[in-house]
């Protein structure tokens, strides 16, 4: 089977394959809608951004010497701006941790350890920031940052703020010296003008023209001169110049001519030989030793056959489609351009799409070493996979070498690129890799180490830790693996778990990934004992299949399965084979079926920002003949889809013990010491000690065996807002003057308020249409990420923020599906208020959730509902809907902020307080003499007594030096007054299902129940009481601002 991968494209110029070596140039070329925005010094990398067909930005970094494109995080914008000399990106990248509600900020970061880093930043208030520029031993950046609407710029060393720039309103730096001591760029005077930063603090301004396109550009490699955009030095001239170069030890000042003055013109790099690069009209435009070059001419001249790119020539034109010289190399060796290629439709008319070509000058063909080598031990096996990449300006390899420890290990010459290398001694050893020429071999590769060691037990996987409440520490994790060899590409301690749907009911379609030779060789004589899938939702049915290919490359079943197992749905399921099968010869497909009865966007789970298409990504319908790579396919219509599915095979020797993978239970650790064991994946620690810890969990066998300690770090922060107060004493009359009250023990809930919004409302809210009666529905959705650590936890009411009168029902959706519809009855308009739910909700962890808060009746031409002032997570914390069915992001109409709503949900269950000792209040005197240990108290008034009296009880925990307030119960005794129904010059009636309150200045009436507990309430003077039953109660009426109360009988 061909897999097709990321590779840059790679057309080599001249005649066929030299046997002696030569100079020519070496033309590459990106797939279509790579743009690169700057390369390396040294013209060994570049960099720059993939435009998908929504515009969207993807950061990607080019290796010049191998042709290997890496995307930067596909799963989230960036752009890679510029890149060192050791192949170290920086660039602007959307980063979802740096707000506290997790909205997406474009912020300034590097690329390292496969994924994107943020600079240091000045404050917590940075709207945007970008990097711009990078030292050549990449330690050195600069960029801008924007706080309040200005952007400042900063240097960097080694991603700490080492200097800010001066500025007098609004700055842009876009180069850095290679010392890094100075930056250069523009500072906005009446317009902007190019300028340097100087190492002492000064800024030198380098013209006083000032235009949009006035900047510092980039300093050359040597740091001895600066492109700069200093203006024209006499438009009006024949031989009017931009001024472009500046001497960085004279100050003097260069123009270069432009061919067309009347066409744009503006340029990019600069070599150490002051060879400048950019455009001019409609073509890329090159200055190089005083003369000057459209791009074409200039490729043709230095041997580049463009006929044979297949470049763009518009009808009626003479001139292939360059339409741009992007970067130059310090040495002029390595240029990259911008084309318009000539690519054709189906029915054969021109398609036309952009792409970079690099065109690398005087390359040498032959004794070049491989490069890009690598070292794997295989999981299970003292066997290694040993891979490389040849230099894309090789020619006449006939094969390679490989050696170990510097003793050659292959006996014929090896023509892939990948070797395997097995029953390795186990210890550190050292590969390097040599390319065979017709008359020489190349000098050997840079070293690729790896340490072959004996399979460690496996570990549980994906630990999670996340205080609760106080001081409680919550552990999950996911089951280790295995123990055996294991065929996968899915990491799931690095993964972004996603799921992959079909919305096509009664239809079939397997994703499967794809096992090369080499590694079924690894295997040979091994069985696959079992199969891991992640299933995200119940469908039909499910199977597992594995496939091989034929001679003739035709697909052939090697097994199936179907799967009758009760499936837990969004982790892994493993599905013992009834048959172990074999490790066939040659390529071997994993691949997991599902028959969808209920269309849903997450079936299949994979791992979305991780790929190698064709391999990790393979899919197809059941009707279709052969796999495909989804990858491959999408990009074929302008979009990224980098998948992994989340596939895995345990791989063992035939009758080998599987009972070895047997989990007999998991050890939890604190800080290097057993706090517990956990038979499920899971565990809580009542109570840790403040500050920052390590905590971490072990599988231990049911052979005995225990695997070394998976751990995370975990701060813990007494939180003292879950230190409970006693509220709702029960109280119970002893006679006429006598009463006994009893509490519970407080309880720690993790009472947890889910919000996106922050502070203070803002300003302007949006106002739905007339013509929808100014109704609005708006909402916030809460992904398992935000409920994760939460499972079982209760819903239990919602806050919203009021700005206008309408009329509010809160609705609660889970996954979509209505499941809570609560009226509002009473609000107050312009503050927090709180909704008790007409039913608890209890989250399931695994499932989205939206609150949805529905405004109609709205008061005219008001806004109904408050957003906040902060940056939304748009789509998640900012939708609105005006018909229920469709959702949008406000920010659609150039509207930011968070809704200001929020769930309000806790532990059902929870733990127990530190409470040490309560004190009890009577109407607001201490009666206790000693501080009570226990939840009960018993208080003798000394006579019959018919009043209206308080209780409440302070709460003391031993962390906390003062008491908790408890809330007040109010409580009487005899049962005189019950006849008495007038409250002041009030009078309190019974209706069919109210009471009402009549009389001047009823504000809010509240009926409590002979135990204390108030159970009706409103505001105004009527209280619903459907659901009391017959008996007595005390109504409460506040008149004047003044609580009464009177006790009344009910009868139904």
């Amino acid at each position: 089977m061909k897999i097709q991968t990321l590779l840059a494209s790679l057309l080599v110029s001249g005649a066929a394959m030299a046997q002696t070596p030569t100079m020519k140039p070496i033309v590459m070329k990106t797939p279509n809608e790579f743009y690169i925005l700057a390369a390396s010094g040294n013209g060994k990398w570049a960099c720059g951004t993939y435009s998908d067909y929504s515009n969207e930005q993807y950061g990607f970094l080019w290796n010049l010497e191998t042709g290997e494109i890496e995307m930067l995080d596909p799963s989230k914008p960036s752009v890679a701006w510029a890149v060192s000399d050791d192949g170290l990106v920086v660039g602007t990248y959307e980063d979802t941790s740096y707000k506290s509600n997790g909205a997406a900020v474009e912020l300034a970061g590097y690329w390292a350890n496969g994924k994107w880093n943020r600079f240091e930043m000045p404050s917590d208030d940075v709207t945007s920031s970008g990097a711009a520029s990078i030292s050549p031993d990449g330690h050195y950046v600069t960029g801008n940052v924007q706080e309040s609407g200005i952007y400042t710029g900063y240097i960097w060393k080694d991603g700490k703020i080492v200097k800010e720039l001066p500025n007098t309103n609004c700055s842009m730096p876009y180069a850095i010296a290679p010392d890094g001591q100075s930056a250069a760029g523009w500072i906005e005077r009446d317009n902007r003008t190019a300028c340097i930063w100087e190492a002492d603090g000064e800024v030198t301004f380098l013209s006083e023209y000032q235009s949009p396109w006035s900047s510092a550009r980039k300093y050359t490699h040597d740091g001895k001169n600066l492109l700069y955009w200093g203006g024209w030095d006499d438009m009006e001239a024949e031989n009017a110049s931009v001024y472009a170069i500046y001497n960085l030890e004279t100050k003097a000042k260069t123009g270069i001519l432009p061919i067309d003055k009347v066409g744009n013109f503006d340029f990019f790099d600069m070599s150490d030989n002051l060879t400048i690069v950019g455009e001019n009209g409609p073509l890329g435009y090159i200055y190089k030793g005083g003369k000057t070059y459209y791009a074409p001419d200039f490729l043709t001249a230095n041997g580049v056959d463009l006929s044979k790119q297949h470049i763009f020539m518009a009808p009626e034109t003479d001139y292939y489609q360059v339409y741009r010289a992007s970067t130059v190399s310090a040495d002029d060796n390595v240029m990259s351009f911008l084309i318009y290629n000539d690519d054709k439709d189906e029915e054969g008319n021109y398609a036309v799409s952009s792409q970079t070509m690099v065109v690398k000058f005087n390359q040498s063909t032959t004794g070049l070493c491989p490069l890009s080598v690598k070292a794997k031990q295989f999981s299970g096996l003292n066997s290694v996979n040993v891979s490389w990449k040849p230099n894309v300006a090789a020619e006449g390899i006939k094969g390679y070498n490989v050696y170990r420890d510097g003793e050659k290990l292959n006996k014929e010459l090896v023509t892939a690129e990948n070797y395997l290398d097995a029953n390795v001694p186990y210890g550190d050893h050292k590969y390097t890799i040599t390319a065979v020429y017709a008359d020489a071999e190349s000098a050997k590769s840079a070293e690729a180490n790896v340490a072959v060691a004996k399979q460690a037990l496996s570990t549980p996987t994906s630990l999670f830790a996340q205080q609760h409440g106080y001081s409680t520490a919550y552990m999950e994790w996911n089951k280790p693996v295995s123990n055996f060899g294991s065929f996968t590409y899915f990491d799931v301690d690095h993964a972004r778990q996603e799921g992959f749907g079909l919305n096509a009911k009664g239809r079939s379609y397997e994703t499967a990934i794809l096992i090369d030779s080499v590694a079924t060789a690894a295997y040979k004589g091994q069985k696959i004992s079992s199969v891991g899938f992640y299933p995200m939702s119940e469908q039909g049915s499910w199977k597992v299949n594995l496939y091989t290919y034929e001679a003739n490359g035709a697909l052939k079943l090697l097994y199936s399965q179907p799967i009758t197992q009760t499936l837990k749905y969004g982790e892994r399921n493993v599905v013992t084979l009834t048959t172990p099968q074999n490790v066939p010869d040659g390529e071997l497909l994993i691949a997991i079926e599902v028959a969808v009865t209920t269309p849903a966007a997450e079936i299949t789970g994979l791992d979305y920002g991780h790929s190698n298409k064709g391999y990790t990504d393979l899919v197809r319908l059941t009707t279709e003949d052969d796999f495909y790579s989804i990858g491959e396919l999408m990009e074929s219509g302008g979009y990224l889809y980098p998948a992994t599915w989340a596939i895995d095979a345990t791989v063992a020797p035939e009758n080998a013990d599987l009972s070895k993978d047997v989990v007999d239970r998991y050890n939890v650790y604190v800080d290097g010491t057993v706090v517990g064991s956990a038979k499920t994946a899971n565990y809580t620690i009542p109570t840790i000690a403040e500050g920052n810890h390590t905590v971490g969990v072990s599988s231990v066998y049911a052979n005995g065996e225990e695997s070394a300690v998976c751990s995370t770090s975990l701060t813990i922060a007494h939180n003292a807002s879950q230190l409970t107060a006693v509220d709702n004493v029960v109280v119970t009359p002893n006679g006429n003057s006598a009463i006994t009250a009893k509490w519970q023990t407080p309880v720690d809930k993790d009472k947890v308020t889910l919000a996106y919004c922050e502070g203070k409302a803002a300003k302007n809210a949006p106002v739905a249409p007339a013509e929808n009666n100014y109704g609005i529905m708006v909402g916030s959705i809460y992904t398992p990420a935000m409920l994760k650590g939460r499972n079982g936890y209760e819903i239990k009411s919602v806050n919203f923020y009021p700005l206008n009168d309408a009329t509010f029902t809160v609705l609660i959706y889970k996954d979509d599906v209505q499941i809570n519809e609560t009226e509002i009855n009473d609000y107050e308009l312009k503050q927090w208020n709180t909704v008790q739910l007409s039913e608890p909700i209890v989250i399931d962890s695994k499932s989205s959730y939206k609150l949805v808060i529905d405004c109609y009746d709205v008061t005219p031409k008001c806004p109904p509902m408050a957003l906040d002032q902060n940056m939304p997570v748009q789509n998640y914390s900012d939708i609105y809907s005006l018909d229920g069915e469709s959702w949008n992001s406000v920010t659609s109409a150039s509207i930011y902020g968070n809704w200001m709503i929020g769930m309000n949900i806790e532990n059902p269950n929870g733990v127990s307080l530190p409470a040490v000792g309560y004190d009890v209040n009577i109407d607001g005197v201490k009666k206790n003499t000693a501080m009570l240990t226990s939840p009960a108290f018993s208080y003798d008034f000394g006579s019959e007594d018919a009043k209206q009296h308080t209780i409440s009880v302070d709460t003391y925990y031993k962390v906390n030096g003062t008491s908790v307030k408890g809330g007040a119960t109010t409580f009487f005794i005899g049962a005189a007054g019950i006849a008495d129904n007038t409250i002041g010059r009030l009078e309190v009636a019974q209706g069919d299902n109210n009471i009402t309150v009549t009389g001047a200045n009823v504000s809010s009436v509240e009926v409590v129940s002979a135990a204390g507990a108030t159970v009706a309430a409103a505001k105004g003077n009527t209280v619903a009481i459907n659901g009391l039953a017959t008996g007595v109660y005390v109504v409460k009426a506040v008149v004047d601002g003044e609580t009464i109360a009177r006790k009344i009988q009910i009868v139904k």
